[in-house]
């Protein structure tokens, strides 16, 4: 019933009404479900002035769910969601944030990306707050800095994120002139417990070497085999595999 009022608002220039229709054919509620046409609506919502849709926009062209994939117009429309829709929104933010820093849509720039992540960091966006970590440890594109690096993995810490915590364990061993291998070990144990495949590798060589922890091969050969599964990684696998090498090779 609701079908042809919407219908009939949204092409008479409502802004909310083809919104709502690019919902229900997302869903397929009253409608048989049709990506193509759910698109066809929220663009439509655009067009009426409806900025809730921008965003809505900008991720069907980034998975292509509706549309042809298109990094490029996706960036586009998150930015224009920024800039004329939702201000403060932390997901906006932290989706322009990993556009750059992957290169989608427009050059790799991991100093521009730091800027959208601090922008959505600030919001609470935990996995932002993780990469802020990561990028003022490293140095990529900002400057070293480990006082704000350990400020943003607690941060993101706090709120049970596991790159949080795994960033917490890298800062606690590497980033500190007095290593403190107790805390790097539980930090890494909490992100482990969560599936964090880094955590895994690095409590894996822990376990391995014996460093922090009483050398156990068992447990090293548990972690690097998670490690290895959790995330499709050549490196992690190879690691995996060098150190069931290194067994054989010891017997």
């Amino acid at each position: 019933m609701a079908l042809p009022l919407l219908e009939k608002a949204a092409n008479a220039g409502d802004p909310q009404a083809p919104f709502y229709l690019g919902i229900m054919y997302d869903e397929g509620s009253g409608v048989i479900k049709d990506q193509k046409k759910s698109f066809e609506w929220f663009e439509k919502a655009t067009k009426n002035g409806n900025t809730d849709a921008f965003f809505v926009i900008g991720s069907r062209y980034l998975y292509g769910s509706g549309v042809e994939k298109d990094y490029k117009a996706a960036l586009k429309w998150y930015k224009r969601s920024v800039e004329e829709g939702k201000k403060d929104d932390k997901t906006t933010y932290f989706m322009i944030g990993s556009m750059y820093y992957n290169g989608l849509g427009t050059l790799k720039d991991t100093s521009e990306a730091a800027k959208w992540y601090e922008k959505a960091a600030e919001k609470g966006d935990a996995f932002s707050q993780a990469m802020l970590a990561m990028q003022y440890y490293s140095g990529q594109g900002i400057l070293t800095n480990m006082e704000r690096a350990r400020y943003w993995a607690e941060k993101s810490a706090e709120q049970d994120y596991d790159a949080g915590q795994m960033m917490m364990g890298i800062l606690s061993q590497y980033g500190t002139p007095e290593p403190d291998m107790k805390a790097a070990i539980d930090w890494y144990e909490k992100a482990a417990r969560q599936g964090n495949p880094i955590a895994q590798f690095l409590l894996a060589r822990s376990y391995e070497n014996g460093n922090g922890v009483p050398k156990d091969l068992e447990k090293a050969h548990a972690y690097y085999k998670q490690a290895a599964g959790g995330m499709k990684s050549d490196d992690l696998a190879r690691e995996f595999m060098e150190f069931e090498a290194r067994q054989k090779r010891q017997k």
